[in-house]
């Protein structure tokens, strides 16, 4: 089954389930280099999950910097939060942040594609 074959799913590209490393902080904070470092729980050509302590409101927009294996400097991109919840059960409070890209150029989308691509078959 594709992802569009499924009428209760939202994404509109395939995910991969890897972790890898993002920082993150809100977009347009110049005054801050408090970045927030975690690990990214699944990511797709449209966006991004990951778990993080600091949450943030829906429509926020935030700046990313997303380690790729196989580039040697952080894909810098911006994302706008779409769901932040408290993810029950943990020791420490932490919130599950779903992310949409935005603004993409054509260096970051080829970017992401090839990871993707790259790690979609090796999933299944």
């Amino acid at each position: 089954m594709s992802v569009n074959d499924d009428p209760n799913e939202k994404r509109q590209s395939p995910r991969i389930a890897r972790n890898f490393i993002v920082k993150h902080r809100l977009h347009h904070d110049g005054n801050s280099i408090d970045w927030d470092a975690c690990f990214i729980k699944n990511i797709s050509l449209k966006g991004c999950y990951y778990s993080s302590s600091r949450p943030y409101n829906v429509g926020e927009l935030l700046d990313l910097q997303i380690r790729l294996p196989t580039l040697p400097e952080p894909v810098l991109l911006f994302g706008k939060v779409k769901r932040c919840s408290c993810e029950v059960g943990k020791p420490v409070n932490l919130y599950g942040i779903a992310v949409e890209f935005t603004n993409l150029d054509e260096e970051q989308k080829k970017c992401l594609a090839e990871t993707v691509s790259f790690f979609l078959p090796k999933q299944k």
